[in-house]
């Protein structure tokens, strides 16, 4: 006896944003359908919708974590010295030397860390405000003494310091009072970005790219750049190889 049809609808949208609540409303579509006798309609359970995050963005369930390639972002976390430094030792030129030491602890922490973080982190660390030319300078000075000394490497270019060679595990999303924008997050954390973001959505269009990575590290839409910043490094692992274009969307290579 033909006992006819029970159909779940399950939007697209649904399934890419909010897997987990569309699989439960489909098993229990199941088991209610089980449950009731066949001539008996039953009321589909509710469909997904998105849940509030902290800062009003619908928060995304994520695929589970033994069958994903990269890993969610990192709260940020400050370098903190074991002890106070008084200001004379970032305002006195005749240290300088031991103003290095404290750039090299902040990199080997905290890099690669844009030149105006380190700034900021040795103000705190000194307890200084605001930083004057000669504060600038002294910081400039110990950063060139800590690259010899420390085998930094500086991209004068971005303006970033790196402590080794060794490749970031994890993007850095804001932590510890510390928000960054788009010029100031490294190249290597704005690719893992992509790669989770592309990876969490099995692809995406790639001019949805800019906006997603925005929204992993926080950044404001009227943050100047992001669209650029993003496009040029979505080009360069498309031609890297470790993205995959097809069409207006990309995917993982």
């Amino acid at each position: 006896m033909n006992q006819g049809w029970r159909i779940h609808r399950l939007w697209s949208t649904d399934w890419f944003r909010y897997r987990e609540k569309a699989l439960q409303s489909v098993l229990l579509s199941v088991q209610q359908a089980l449950q009731a006798p066949p001539v008996e309609s039953v009321e589909a359970p509710p469909t997904a919708t998105p849940t509030e995050g902290t800062r009003g963005t619908p928060t995304r369930p994520r695929p589970a974590a033994a069958n994903r390639r990269f890993g969610p972002g990192q709260p940020y976390r400050k370098y903190r010295p074991s002890r106070r430094r008084d200001g004379d030792g970032i305002m006195n030129p005749d240290r300088v030397w031991e103003l290095g030491e404290q750039v090299a602890a902040v990199v080997s922490f905290e890099g690669p860390i844009h030149v105006e973080l380190l700034l900021d982190r040795l103000k705190e660390i000194y307890s200084v405000s605001p930083a004057g030319s000669n504060i600038q300078d002294n910081v400039r000075r110990a950063t060139a003494v800590a690259v010899k000394r420390h085998g930094l490497r500086h991209d004068d270019g971005r303006r970033l310091l790196y402590k080794g060679a060794a490749p970031m595990k994890a993007f850095r999303i804001p932590g510890d009072d510390v928000e960054r924008t788009i010029a100031q997050v490294p190249p290597e954390e704005i690719e893992l970005a992509v790669l989770f973001a592309v990876e969490d959505q099995f692809g995406l269009p790639r001019d949805h790219l800019p906006r997603a990575v925005a929204e992993l590290f926080e950044i404001g839409k009227a943050n100047a750049g992001v669209s650029e910043t993003v496009g040029d490094v979505v080009d360069g692992m498309i031609e890297g190889g470790r993205l995959r274009l097809s069409g207006p969307n990309v995917y993982l290579a």
